[in-house]
């Protein structure tokens, strides 16, 4: 059993130990579920996530025909938060709640990110 207040973990363990410390509480129950941290991406690019899987053979063409292209639209901020919303949605939809990502070169994408991020 997991008690919540104010968005963090008050409490832990097994319900019959830790109910009768909470008369009142309201229980919701996962039945056929598995309740995990939040999980870690350690090498993530903002500016990259919308051409994952784009096919290349070599780095520097990959590079060239793909990813330059990209994180060049990142300088407008229309695009960029666009970009930057569907990111931590997908981020989220998926169970990733922390990443080290390696951001945009461009100042006005790089304060859109912060922005959604603290969301």
């Amino acid at each position: 059993m997991l008690v919540f207040a104010d968005g963090k973990v008050k409490d832990v363990g097994n319900y019959s130990e830790i109910a009768a410390k909470y008369p009142g509480l309201k229980v919701t129950t996962y039945k056929n579920r598995i309740i995990t941290p939040g999980f870690i991406d350690g090498n993530i690019h903002v500016g990259q996530t919308r051409v994952l899987g784009a096919y290349g053979e070599q780095l520097l063409p990959w590079l060239l025909q793909w990813i330059f292209p990209e994180e060049i639209k990142f300088k407008d901020p229309a695009y960029a938060r666009e970009a930057i919303n569907h990111y931590f949605e997908n981020l989220l939809a998926s169970g990733t709640t922390t990443v080290q990502d390696f951001g945009t070169g461009f100042e006005s994408a790089t304060e859109i990110y912060f922005d959604e991020a603290s969301k």
